[in-house]
């Protein structure tokens, strides 16, 4: 797992509200045959922060993070957890349109978001 995500599940792991409606049900790209609800997270997308003297000594970078549930209602529930819990350290960027998979009849909230880690 890249430093990014790692952040990304370190911060999701560490919220209570979060962590009390998934368990550890906290993947990164995919979850193939987990039992919802359930979060996936993705790096979109990221930068190295130069300094003048020096090499980076931060990384600026940008997750999807998509939340999924039995029902509308709850996996918006999990996102407002999931972004309460991300935007300790970061920023909502976008919310993505709602998701409803035909094949596994689970509904998802999807949002990007802009973070920042130290090296």
């Amino acid at each position: 797992m890249a430093e990014e995500e790692d952040a990304v599940y370190r911060i999701l792991m560490a919220a209570p509200a979060v962590t009390a409606l998934v368990s550890a049900r906290i993947y990164p790209d995919r979850a193939s045959g987990s039992m919802a609800p359930y979060v996936i997270y993705s790096r979109v997308s990221g930068v190295s922060d130069l300094l003048i003297q020096g090499g980076a000594s931060f990384d600026r970078f940008r997750v999807q993070v998509d939340c999924y549930a039995l029902t509308k209602t709850a996996s918006k529930a999990l996102a407002v957890a999931v972004r309460a819990a991300i935007e300790a350290e970061g920023y909502c960027i976008g919310a993505n349109p709602s998701q409803h998979d035909e094949e596994t009849k689970l509904f998802g909230d999807s949002r990007d978001y802009s973070l920042i880690q130290n090296r």
